[in-house]
Formats: C-alpha cells, structure tokens, sequence
C-alpha cells in the first residue's frame, strides 16, 4: 500500500528540491547577551503545517530594547520538524535484516502457495477436461502471476519510499547544517559587539580615572614647584655663606685632629704601663721559679749524699758527673758518647672495597731520648776468630 502524505504536510516556505528561503543575518547585540551559550530550540507540540497554520503558545516574550536573534531561527526549526514528521511516514522502508529476512520468507511463502494453487486448478482442468467438458485454463490468468506482479507493486513502493526518505534525511540535514551555520554567525556577531561594548566601557572609565587624577596630578606639579624652589633657596643660601662654612669645616677638622692626637697620645700611655706591668708580672714569676729551684735543690741535696747523679762520657772513656740529665746529655753529644734510643709503632689499617678486604702496615720511628755510653766498651761483647 503506498503511503501519501508528503503533499499534505511538505512546508509552505521550503518547497521540495528547492532551499529555504535566506535569513536575514543584520543582527544586534543586547547587553545581556551570551554569544558563547548554545542556542535551544523552541519545543512545539504541533508543527504548521500549509494545511494547519501555527497556533500561538500564549507565552508572551517580555519586551527588549533590542530584538531577540533566537526568533530568527524559528524557521529553521518549524521546516525541520515538518520534514521530520513527513520522514516518519517512510521510516518502514529503512528495514532492518531480520525484517528483510521475515519478508522474503512471506513473500516465498506465499508464491510457492500460488504455485500449488494453480498446480492443482491445472489438474482439475485437465480431468474435467478428460471427460469432456470445455478447457477452462488460461495460462496468464493465475495466481502466481498475480502473487509476482502484488510483490513487483510493492517492491516498487518500498524503494520509493527509501528514496522519500533519504531525501528527507539529506533536506534534514541540510537545514540544520545552516542552522548552525546560521548560530555561529550570529554568536560571533554578538561577540564582536559585547567586545566593542567591554572597549566602549573601559575607555569610558579611563577617562573618569583621567578626571578624577587631574587634582593630584596638579598637586604632584605644586609639590615638585615648591621642591625645587626650596633647592634653590638652599643653593643660595650655601653661596652666601660659604665662607663661614668653610671655616667651621676648618675647624672641625683641627679639633678632630686634636682628638685624635689625644687619643693616640692616652693609647701609648696605657702601653707603656701595661708593657711595665708585665715586666713586674715577669720578673715576680722569675723571683718564684728561682726560688722553687733552690727549693727543689736543697730537698734533693738533703734527700740523698749524691748530688751529682748523672754520668756522661768523654772520647777517652772518663766518667763526669753532672747534676741534671740534660747537661750530661749535652756533654755527651759533644763527646760523641750519646747514644739514642729510638721508639718504633706499628699501625695496621683494614679496608674493604668490591669485596675484598685489604690490610695496610705502617710503620712510624720517633726519638725516645737517649743515654751517654762508655766507648771502651762498645766491642766487649765481640769475639774475632781468625
């Protein structure tokens, strides 16, 4: 069955294979405006249609200043949803696979019927045919025939709807394409006047800033004035009295000089009695060693009978006696009879590195003091066998 309807419900202002009418693209923008908000279209419950005019929503748009740029886009959106609605009447043509399958399967169900049919109309005929009656049989008037030439009709049908609705699916697109289109431009136009009004303000404003900085900017002016005539009053007064101030800087710089000789002269002063005072200092010190020393010595001399301890030898191997350890140190070097003890220390050092353990020796030698020998007897102990 063909479905008619595209006629009926086809828009007035965007008749078929043609393109809708241009919108006027002039437009203004309002202070309120948000160029970046995306634009919704108006929800309707009937679109208009040529046959059924639009009916008003009773909401009555408040009043503006300037007009509102959504209103223009109302044709976009009445033609698409009139397209739509007349697509929805071809929208069976679009069969998924498994309906395609299910028709097929009807479609030979019903031809294999027909050929049964006429099968047996055929036979009946030639049995009536065989006892003499007339020959009913008329090869193109059968059912398989009529079954072919019903799924002829619709086939036919089926790919004119598909083409119906492709064509309304390309026109779908196509407005909405300029829809947007339409959108954008009207987004950046209200842009660029929101710019240029932001540009407006902020030029405005500079110049009220301008305004209100004109009194400081005089008294900046009446202050840099006065600065300068107060320098110049100064300047003049340091001229005239320049003499005077010359010799009060003289005379400063005398007195100072005088300070500083006073000082200098108090700093050597104070010298001079603290270099006195560590002489005294030192020589007290002096009077104390001495005096511990002949204590010392006269303990040691009533300690023991001998006072001469320690011995040192000359090159000949005569004893001298000495009274301390570094006087008979010293005449043995003198002599040649010092002997010297020396002290020797062993430092073991263990490191590890990759693994392997490492051990360092070191071997320090210090002088620990010494002793006078006799050199006579330095070969005692030696035995010469020939």
């Amino acid at each position: 069955m063909t479905k008619i309807g595209y006629d009926e419900v086809k828009p007035v202002t965007a008749p078929q294979g043609k393109i809708p009418p241009a919108i006027d693209r002039s437009l203004q923008g309002a202070p309120g405006s948000k160029p970046n908000e995306e634009v919704q279209p108006q929800k309707q419950d009937d679109a208009p249609t040529a046959s059924q005019p639009a009916q008003p929503t009773g909401k009555e748009q408040p009043a503006s200043d300037t007009p509102d740029y959504k209103a223009d886009l109302i044709d976009y959106d009445n033609q698409i949803n009139i397209l739509k609605k007349a697509q929805a009447n071809y929208a069976s043509a679009n069969e998924t696979e498994e309906q395609r399958k299910k028709r097929e399967k009807r479609e030979k169900s019903k031809r294999v019927i027909a050929a049964v049919g006429d099968g047996i109309r055929a036979l009946s005929n030639l049995y009536f045919t065989s006892q003499y009656a007339p020959n009913m049989y008329n090869p193109d008037d059968t059912q398989l025939a009529k079954v072919d030439a019903r799924q002829e009709k619709l086939k036919a049908e089926r790919e004119a709807n598909r083409d119906k609705y492709l064509k309304y699916s390309l026109r779908i697109g196509d407005l909405q394409n300029d829809r947007a289109k339409t959108v954008r431009e009207m987004e950046a136009q209200a842009e660029k006047l929101r710019l240029a009004r932001e540009k407006a303000d902020r030029e405005q404003e500079e110049h009220k800033w301008l305004a209100d900085l004109q009194p400081d900017k005089k008294r900046e002016q009446t202050a840099k004035a006065n600065a300068a005539d107060s320098v110049a009053k100064t300047k003049q007064i340091e001229a005239d009295n320049a003499d005077a101030i010359q010799k009060a800087k003289l005379k400063t710089e005398q007195e100072r000089g005088k300070t500083e000789r006073t000082k200098q002269n108090v700093n050597r002063a104070t010298a001079k009695l603290r270099g006195a005072q560590t002489v005294e200092s030192g020589a007290k010190a002096a009077n104390q060693r001495a005096g511990a020393t002949a204590h010392y010595a006269a303990a040691r001399a009533s300690d023991r009978s001998n006072v001469s301890e320690f011995s040192a030898y000359d090159s000949k191997g005569r004893e001298h006696k000495f009274r301390t350890k570094e006087a008979a140190d010293a005449y043995a070097k003198q002599h040649g009879t010092f002997k010297e003890e020396n002290k020797t220390e062993k430092t073991t050092t263990t490191s590890k590195a990759r693994g392997r353990t490492t051990s360092k020796t070191s071997t320090k030698t210090s002088s620990g003091g010494g002793y006078s020998q006799n050199p006579k007897k330095k070969f005692s102990s030696f035995s010469i066998h020939k």
